[in-house]
C-alpha cells in the first residue's frame, strides 16, 4: 500500500478537498496517531489517515506543521479540525481512548465521539489471512525496534526528519488493516443488534472516561475488551450513526480500495514538499492492491 507524507499547507488543502469531494459520501476516515509518549503529557508527531476508495495512506506531519495541520483552510474554508469535529464523517480507530485524550489536550480539538467507531471495543476474530498477518507483524516489529525503549529504541524517532523508512512502513501498517477489521467485526455483529447497541454504549463510556482528570492510559487493562455485555439488556436503546452504517449492507462499498491510483489523483494528492525518503515518495506512482477480506 502506497504512502505519502503531508508536511505543507498545500498538502493539507489537497487532503481536505479530496475528503470533501470523495466519490463515497460520507467517506470513512480510518485513523491512528503516533508520537512521543502518547497521553496527557505527550505530543502528536504523525496522524495516519486512510480514506477509501483512495488506497494511499496519508501521514499528516503534525510535528512539522503543528497547528497548521488542523487549522489550514481549504478553498471551501474547511479545516481538518472541522472534519474531525464534524458528526458527518465516520472516523474509525482501533482504540479511541488515548487518541481522543491526546487530541483534546495537545491539539485543541475534540474528535466527535458521535461519529466514531471504536474497533477495539468490538474486537473479535478478524478473518485476516495468515500471510497478511505475518507480513504485517514483520513490518510492525521493524518499527518497534526503532522506537520502543525496551528494544533499544526511542520515541524521538517519530520526530526525526526525514522519517526512517521503517517508521513510515510502521505508521502505514497501523491503518491499512482497519477496513478489513471493520468488515470482519461487522459480519460477526450482524444479527446481534443487542450486542452492537451495548458495544456502542461501552465505547462512549470509555471515551468519556479518557477525558476524566484521573484517567491513566498506561497499563495492561488497556488491552482488555468489554466483558459480559453480550448478556446485558440494551434497555430500549437504538443503534445510532456510525454503528448503524457499520452494520448496514452498504458497508463494503465504503471499505473497498481502488486497485490502481489514477494519474490525476496522484497529481492532486501529492504535497508540494515531502520529508519522505525519495524511494518512498515514488511509491505514490505504483499500483496499490486492496486487502481481501
Amino acid at each position: 500500500m502506497s504512502t505519502i507524507l503531508i508536511d505543507s499547507e498545500e498538502g493539507v488543502r489537497h487532503l481536505i478537498e479530496e475528503i470533501e469531494s470523495s466519490s463515497l459520501q460520507p467517506p470513512f476516515l480510518f485513523m491512528d496517531l503516533e508520537g512521543i509518549y502518547l497521553g496527557r503529557l505527550g505530543s502528536i508527531s504523525i496522524l495516519q489517515l486512510l480514506v477509501p476508495p483512495n488506497p494511499i495512506v496519508r501521514l499528516l506531519d503534525v510535528h512539522v506543521l503543528q497547528r497548521l495541520a488542523f487549522e489550514t483552510k481549504s478553498t471551501t474554508g474547511t479545516t481538518f479540525k472541522d472534519i474531525l469535529e464534524s458528526d458527518r464523517y465516520p472516523k474509525i480507530f482501533f482504540d479511541l481512548r488515548m487518541t481522543r485524550m491526546l487530541c483534546t489536550v495537545t491539539s485543541g480539538f475534540v474528535c466527535n465521539p458521535s461519529s466514531t467507531f471504536n474497533c477495539w471495543s468490538s474486537e473479535l476474530a478478524s478473518g485476516i489471512n495468515y500471510y497478511e498477518v505475518k507480513e504485517w507483524q514483520a513490518g510492525k516489529e521493524a518499527g518497534y525496534m526503532l522506537f520502543d525503549p525496551l528494544k533499544g529504541g526511542s520515541y524521538d524517532v517519530f520526530n526525526h526528519r526525514p522519517l526512517d523508512e521503517a517508521i513510515v512502513d510502521y505508521c502505514s501498517r497501523d491503518v491499512q488493516l482497519l477496513p478489513a477489521l471493520l468488515q470482519a467485526y461487522a459480519r460477526r455483529l450482524r444479527g446481534w443488534e443487542n450486542l452492537a447497541i451495548n458495544l456502542q454504549s461501552e465505547a462512549e463510556k470509555r471515551v468519556s472516561l479518557s477525558q476524566s482528570a484521573t484517567y491513566n492510559g498506561k497499563g495492561q487493562y488497556m488491552a482488555q475488551g468489554p466483558k459480559g455485555i453480550q448478556y446485558c439488556s440494551s434497555n430500549g436503546s437504538r443503534l445510532t450513526f456510525p454503528m448503524s452504517l457499520v452494520l448496514s449492507p452498504d458497508l463494503p462499498q465504503y471499505c473497498i480500495m481502488m486497485t490502481e491510483t489514477p494519474e490525476e489523483m496522484v497529481g492532486t494528492s501529492t504535497p508540494t514538499s515531502t520529508c519522505l525518503p525519495e524511494a518512498s515518495t515514488e511509491l505514490v506512482l505504483e499500483k496499490s492492491v486492496a486487502l481481501e477480506v
